[in-house]
């Protein structure tokens, strides 16, 4: 059963997505779930690169535009963000707003998050021992965190 932690972002997940080093970052997830316009959830996930603590009770996406997370982003509602590490789970509930297309160089829509409630999923005695996790088989580690500065740095800039 989930566990009330409040309505500001727990310092597990502030220091997985607050764009600083990046390198250990790689293979990280936010998992998301946005609704689709018929009422079902729909599960995305963005990496470290794309996620982005901007307060207490603020996060910045960055998504491909005219994506099916980014159309439903952009019809504004709840939003769900999950993170997952060994001994921690927990879940960033709130509402959206879209921010519009990110400066040149990132070409991303970007949204914010405005957190009203945060849960902690862990079971007594069940720890969870390994959170959802992907590789860079087909890219060079070092491009990818060039890509993910530039899409940060955009993310950073928006009003």
């Amino acid at each position: 059963m989930a566990r009330l932690l409040g309505d500001t972002l727990p310092p597990e997940f502030v220091s997985a997505f607050d764009g600083t080093n990046l390198e250990a970052k790689l293979g990280l997830i936010c998992l998301g779930v946005s609704v689709d316009p018929d009422g079902c959830p729909r599960a995305f996930m963005l990496s470290a690169g794309e996620v982005l603590v901007v307060g207490p009770r603020a996060v910045r996406l960055a998504l491909w535009p005219k994506s099916r997370t980014a159309d439903n982003l952009g019809a504004g509602g709840a939003v769900l963000l999950g993170f997952m590490a060994p001994r921690t789970v927990l879940y960033a509930k709130g509402t959206v707003r879209r921010l519009g297309m990110a400066a040149a160089g990132a070409d991303v829509e970007c949204f914010e998050i405005e957190v009203n409630r945060v849960e902690s999923d862990l079971h007594e005695g069940f720890p969870l021992v390994q959170g959802p996790r992907y590789a860079c088989e087909d890219a060079d580690p070092a491009e990818v965190v060039r890509g993910w500065q530039k899409t940060l740095t955009a993310l950073r800039r928006l009003p």
